[in-house]
């Protein structure tokens, strides 16, 4: 279940609203950023993108994934997902 909440406040510290996880990464992804794991858990302290993305696909939502590939710095390959909004129109 996704009932962890992100809470937005003020410059002066007072609460104005409370987000799932789930609402403040569509709202990211909305806003034009692409988001990876690594960024989920830094930006949002979501532990379970691909869970979130898997119920916004429910919610209607379509995406891009992109299959971002790496050499670690032991010389190890590997690869993690970047997703995107498809339908997304920035404004």
């Amino acid at each position: 279940m996704n009932n962890l909440t992100v809470i937005q406040r003020k410059d002066n510290g007072e609460k104005i609203t409370r987000l799932t996880q789930k609402q403040a990464i569509l709202n990211y992804l909305k806003a034009g950023n692409p988001i990876t794991q690594k960024e989920a858990i830094n930006i949002f302290d979501a532990y379970r993108l691909s869970d979130i993305i898997y119920k916004l696909k429910k919610d209607g939502h379509r995406f891009i994934t992109e299959d971002v590939q790496f050499t670690n710095k032991y010389g190890g390959k590997g690869s993690f997902a970047r997703y995107r909004l498809a339908n997304c129109e920035v404004a």
